[in-house]
């Protein structure tokens, strides 16, 4: 974990999330490690609480990390597996009465992400490892991505028999050139942090000996900032983003087929496929 500077205040513990605030920067730190930092209801509203308490602080920058391992930088090639930065949505949370749509917007999940995405602070996410589905929702949603040379990123619902929903994919719209993000989110294979460096998605790959160094130096940077001029460049790039209109009657399309997706026999035989540790038979019903 990152060490202490200056000014700290007492570390908060919320059993899977740790939050501390350090000389005007907010570490909220991933603890679940048995569960691999999965975004299960408890988990994510864990989080949601630790960051909208950076907000409500005198917090300049906030830090998403998880608690790391140590791993020898020439050998991480071989051992990159051995550590999980987040394995995603917990599966278990999900539906299976084919009716409820597992990727709703209303959950402690999809209001972190939010909250994330709009705060007024500099957002930075501190990686090492893989990322996983939701991990990589969470990674899109930050400011600013600082990873070590073996993080891979995999964005895995398909794999399940989800379509991702339009919020998800809207966060990688502008990450990835069209024909890569087919690839990335239809094939769920991982790619490796200097791809994702190359188009953009990640802004410094160091060394995991310096990964928490290296990310407070950059804190430190954006504490300099006028804090309004952060503000009002976020929203300003935000609303940019999002400015493609949906009309009425796509936005209901989009619904439709996605809820016949979540309903398919697809969705079920995602579902027990990953538990059963197999892989999926996909019939397209």
């Amino acid at each position: 974990m990152i060490q202490p500077s200056k000014e700290k205040s007492p570390t908060t513990s919320m059993g899977v999330v740790e939050l501390s605030i350090e000389d005007q920067v907010g570490y909220i730190t991933m603890n679940d490690y048995k569960h691999r930092n999965r975004f299960s209801e408890q988990f994510s509203s864990a989080m949601l609480q630790a960051f909208i308490e950076c907000e409500q602080s005198d917090c300049r920058v906030v830090v998403i990390q998880a608690s790391p391992i140590d791993i020898p930088d020439d050998d991480q090639h071989k051992h990159h597996s051995r550590f999980v930065w987040s394995a995603g949505h917990d599966i278990h949370d999900f539906p299976t009465d084919q009716k409820s749509d597992p990727l709703i917007w209303e959950e402690s999940y999809r209001q972190l992400t939010r909250q994330i995405r709009n705060s007024h602070l500099p957002v930075i996410c501190a990686i090492q490892g893989s990322v996983w589905g939701a991990g990589c929702d969470l990674a899109a949603c930050c400011d600013f991505i600082i990873a070590t040379n073996d993080v891979t990123f995999a964005i895995t619902p398909v794999k399940l028999g989800i379509p991702h929903n339009l919020v998800g994919v809207a966060n990688f719209i502008h990450a990835f050139p069209d024909h890569m993000l087919k690839e990335i989110f239809l094939l769920a294979k991982p790619i490796n942090a200097q791809t994702a460096q190359q188009f953009g998605f990640v802004n410094r790959i160091v060394l995991s000996k310096n990964l928490h160094s290296k990310t407070r130096e950059f804190a430190e940077q954006l504490k300099t900032v006028a804090p309004l001029c952060v503000n009002a460049v976020k929203t300003e790039m935000n609303m940019l983003r999002d400015a493609t209109a949906i009309t009425t009657d796509q936005a209901e399309h989009l619904a439709a087929i996605r809820r016949r997706a979540y309903r398919s026999n697809d969705y079920i035989e995602g579902l027990s496929a990953f538990f059963e540790k197999r892989s999926p038979i996909f019939k397209g019903y």
